[in-house]
């Protein structure tokens, strides 16, 4: 029986009682399940899995994406050389810290803005897992923000002025605030831009829940800069430090979380010295979106 010990008042909870790195009986599996829709966040510690057996785990609690280094052209990730997991890190091919000016270390950088894993993909981000081999001395904490809380506390103004908006999702958005336009060029070929909704039902946990990402660019039915406005203002009041579960990292953890009632950001580090080697599968939903037709400006 696993045993799960709240680590916020709101979310969050670190997980004991399982070695994740040996195959697990469904019911040790539907217990974790169970613990995540309560808990949105849960954290294993001394978790060293290797790459067979993080996504031998994850693929317990549904199907993997395809990596967008593996999916975008000239954005691979030779060094792992597994298309199921993205490399969050700063090392290059040659296991190496890559150089300032390298194009997948400006890229991660947009890992520092709040998101939502994948909400910019047609099969959209479920579960993530994110495996730490090597961890920097200081900084690069991974913050978490609960999205049902945050919508339980919108006032009713709010609420009801959200209901049934929609926002459109495309990686092109959020890489393009970092200035990669390379980048935002190729996903907005391979990633057409979706629609999803402000706010939807959570199915696990039965609770309304947001729905926001940095890769959100404007909402329909609304000027840009109205809309704009609008998800800048949910995701500032969702990120209030109420909200937030701040996680420090140590090798050997593991932490899922669910996508669908969560964002999350990595803190800053000094990535140009100290070498930082996180590895991230991501469970999809089942539900297809359909392809925004034509993205705003």
């Amino acid at each position: 029986m696993v045993r799960a010990v709240p680590l916020h008042p709101l979310f969050a909870a670190e997980v004991s009682g399982v070695d994740l790195g040996r195959p697990l009986q469904a019911a040790l599996i539907s217990e974790i399940a169970a613990a995540l829709d309560t808990h949105a966040v849960l954290v294993f510690r001394d978790q060293p899995l290797t790459n067979a057996q993080q996504i031998a785990f994850s693929e317990r609690f549904g199907a993997l994406e395809e990596t967008v280094g593996a999916a975008v052209r000239g954005i691979t990730n030779s060094r792992l050389g597994e298309p199921r997991i993205a490399e969050v890190s700063n090392l290059g091919p040659d296991g190496a810290i890559r150089a300032p000016e390298d194009r997948w270390r400006l890229m991660q950088q947009a890992n520092g803005f709040w998101h939502t894993d994948s909400s910019f993909k047609p099969r959209w981000g479920k579960i993530s897992f994110l495996s730490a081999h090597e961890c920097p001395a200081t900084g690069g904490q991974t913050e978490f923000a609960d999205l049902r809380a945050a919508y339980d506390a919108l006032d009713p103004t709010t609420k009801a002025d959200i209901v049934g908006l929609e926002a459109v999702h495309s990686m092109s958005r959020s890489r393009g605030l970092v200035g990669y336009d390379e980048l935002a060029s190729q996903a907005a070929e391979r990633f057409p831009p979706v629609v999803q909704p402000i706010a939807r039902h959570h199915p696990g946990s039965g609770r309304m829940s947001l729905y926001l990402a940095s890769h959100a660019s404007h909402v329909l039915g609304r000027s840009p800069e109205s809309g704009r406005t609008l998800l800048n203002d949910l995701i500032a009041f969702a990120t209030t430090p109420g909200f937030v579960f701040q996680h420090s990292w140590r090798v050997g953890d593991l932490v899922m979380w669910d996508n669908r009632c969560t964002m999350h950001r990595g803190l800053p580090y000094d990535d140009l010295n100290e070498r930082r080697d996180m590895r991230r599968t991501t469970v999809v939903e089942t539900q297809d979106i359909a392809p925004f037709a034509e993205m705003a400006s």
